[in-house]
């Protein structure tokens, strides 16, 4: 019936803030005889779009859960993130490319882009944080698309990065050769600076944690202060403050905020942990 969509031919992915504008979506991709649709479904606040996800995740074929041997523990959570930052292109063609905009994709489902700049050499400087990513990602792309005035946007360059070449790195940055999807297309198509880190983290069941929370929530902060002080990198350092702050919420003694975000909080918490690491 039309209105309903079928979870058993359903994958459900991410949907960055920049990509509408707004948080708190995400999307269903709907595969079946040959038919692809794509339904994207935003909700009211944070803990609404959670709750949704996970009552989404047990029916859709990417994120259903695997069984696991009796041997190991039942409740082991397996959380995949994926961090990307756009920083510049290079040599663009100003025919075929004079307005462009960065689409990021996960296994060429759109979830993030940039700002729309100018040939021949656009800076974007923007970055893309996508957390719980399903399990079946095994690739990400970074497609230029022009801004047309009057006709259709058209996707002109793009860059495949696999995961696996960033599994067991700390991050990636460097220049990538663009390829035209236009295979007739010639010369060069210029070149993209983008920097990309992948994080896959096995996650205990909850009793496992109970001695490290009684040492996070010790009133004198002496525990995590010893944390900020040892995680010297600064892309520890916002996945760090997110996980503290997780545990401060879920035990009820975070600080005020005025705003009710949890993106924006995180960012508050990242910048005051920065100042006292610095």
């Amino acid at each position: 019936p039309k209105g309903l969509i079928d979870l058993s031919y359903s994958s459900l992915y991410p949907v960055h803030d920049s990509f509408f504008g707004r948080p708190n979506c995400f999307q269903l991709v709907l595969r079946a005889l040959n038919h692809e649709s794509v339904y994207y479904i935003c909700a009211d606040n944070s803990d609404q779009a959670q709750e949704w996800v996970l009552a989404l995740k047990p029916y859709c074929t990417n994120t259903q859960p695997k069984k696991t041997p009796k041997c190991t523990f039942p409740t082991i959570t397996e959380l995949r993130s994926l961090q990307v930052k756009v920083f510049e292109a290079r040599s663009l063609s100003i025919k075929h490319v004079p307005h462009p905009y960065c689409i990021v994709s996960l296994n060429s489902v759109k979830v993030a882009r940039t700002q729309i700049k100018e040939a021949p050499d656009p800076c974007w400087d923007e970055e893309f944080f996508l957390d719980d990513i399903p399990p079946d990602i095994d690739t990400f792309q970074v497609s230029i698309f022009n801004k047309g005035k009057r006709s259709k946007d058209t996707e002109v360059l793009s860059l495949t990065i696999n995961l696996n070449e960033l599994q067991g790195v700390e991050q990636c940055h460097e220049w990538y050769n663009l390829q035209p999807v236009n295979l007739t297309t010639k010369g060069n198509c210029g070149s993209l600076r983008c920097q990309a880190r992948y994080l896959h983290e096995i996650i205990m069941p909850l009793e496992k944690y109970s001695s490290i929370k009684e040492l996070v929530l010790t009133k004198d902060l002496e525990t995590v202060l010893a944390l900020c002080s040892v995680s010297s990198n600064g892309n520890d350092r916002i996945p760090l403050a997110n996980a503290l702050l997780q545990i401060f919420r879920q035990e009820r003694q975070e600080a005020p905020s005025n705003g009710n975000d949890r993106r924006s909080e995180e960012r508050r918490v990242g910048k005051e942990c920065r100042s006292r690491w610095s």
